[in-house]
């Protein structure tokens, strides 16, 4: 802000320059979350894999194929988790310029596809119609996809549930994602309110993250309706196609 003065020295007005950071600050955020998990969650499963074949090359393992099972497994997450941070690392957001109208119950009936039926989940859909302005459908696609791998990898029921909804009610459309898993800890929906982490303060992984991050690069918002021991529900909400 600076001072606008006439000839006489008198005080006219004042010169306001405004610079919107919101991008850069989205930016920041995402790298401050890539750098927490390729610096702690990375190394642990790489020190635990260098430990298991240590075992393997000592001779130290009763079973060595169920140690190399294990190897597999970590090294299938590692790679899993480097290839979510470099897409949340790419992501470009979104403006309102580019939102076109898309039939929300679709996009989720293709994405729930890839995974009723994986392990022993049972994903269902009730999807009525409800048109939504989404300004980069495979944003949208990315964020249901990790909502629902995280309803199923971590419920730990004998037969996981998840139900999958697409509502219209006047003014707003949304995808919903209700599962009967143990609930979202707290920690994780206290991260996603302040968009923010710390050191002792972090979400566990990034799917949550990505989730939120690709809802809104879609143009939607992503809010935790609902979360106790009998389930979570997550929305992701959009205003209407028709909106204008």
């Amino acid at each position: 802000m600076s001072p606008l003065r006439g000839a006489d020295d008198r005080l006219s007005g004042q010169a306001l320059v405004l610079r919107d950071v919101t991008d850069r600050r989205a930016y920041e955020q995402r790298l401050q979350v890539a750098n927490r998990v390729l610096r702690h969650n990375l190394r642990n499963d790489m020190n635990v894999v260098h430990g298991l074949a240590g075992r393997i090359a000592a001779g130290d393992a009763d079973d060595p194929a169920a140690v190399a099972a294990r190897i597999q497994s970590k090294v299938d997450g590692v790679v899993e988790t480097s290839e979510k941070v470099r897409e949340m690392t790419r992501m470009e957001p979104s403006s309102v310029d580019d939102a076109a109208p898309t039939e929300l119950g679709t996009v989720a009936e293709e994405v729930a596809t890839q995974f009723d039926g994986e392990g022993a989940a049972t994903v269902e859909c009730e999807l009525s119609r409800a048109p939504a302005a989404v300004a980069d459908e495979s944003a949208l696609a990315t964020a249901l996809s990790n909502l629902l791998e995280n309803a199923v990898e971590h419920n730990e029921c004998d037969e996981p549930w998840v139900r999958v909804d697409a509502e219209r009610n006047g003014d707003r459309a949304w995808l919903r994602v209700v599962d009967d898993g143990p609930g979202l800890p707290e920690e994780e929906r206290e991260v996603l309110r302040r968009e923010t982490e710390t050191p002792l303060k972090h979400s566990r992984g990034l799917g949550l993250w990505l989730a939120s991050w690709s809802a809104r690069a879609a143009g939607g918002e992503l809010a935790v309706e609902s979360s106790g021991p009998d389930g979570t529900t997550v929305r992701i909400e959009f205003p209407p196609a028709d909106r204008g």
